[in-house]
């Protein structure tokens, strides 16, 4: 079978006819397609700040005097107290939700980011954290 090749998308916009009359001040508009790419979820980093990022997730979570607390980030969906995502977003306000979700999901494909067992000592008990695989960071 043969690769279909790199994706290319689409989007709608609305194109003016300038059919305007007296009796038809607004004229008639059509739908039409441009080309469009997605934005680069990586534009705007550099090797530096994101290390400065993979720091905090690996330091785990701060309490209010941004102390260790002894609990590690997480991106399950039902850790919401704990994700990630809010921390990705602290760290690059700039960028949307689906540009620091991106960020994460690439992280944890390569394994920069990888979940592992640790003791929550605030709920005692077993949970999985994010932590950093050193020799995978950003240079």
């Amino acid at each position: 079978m043969r690769a279909s090749g790199p994706a290319t998308w689409f989007h709608l916009v609305g194109v003016r006819l300038g059919n305007e009359t007296e009796r038809y001040p607004n004229g008639d508009d059509v739908q039409t397609v441009e080309t469009w790419a997605p934005k680069n979820a990586w534009a705007g980093t550099s090797a530096a700040d994101l290390n400065k990022l993979l720091d905090d997730i690996d330091r785990g979570m701060v309490d209010e005097d941004g102390n260790p607390n002894g609990r590690r980030y997480s991106n399950a969906p039902r850790a919401s107290e704990r994700a990630v995502l809010p921390l990705v977003q602290e760290h690059y306000p700039q960028k949307t939700e689906g540009e620091c979700r991106t960020i994460i999901h690439a992280w944890l494909d390569s394994g920069l980011l990888y979940p592992d067992d640790y003791d929550d000592p605030v709920d005692r008990k077993s949970r999985k954290g994010l932590y950093v695989d050193a020799s995978k960071r950003p240079s």
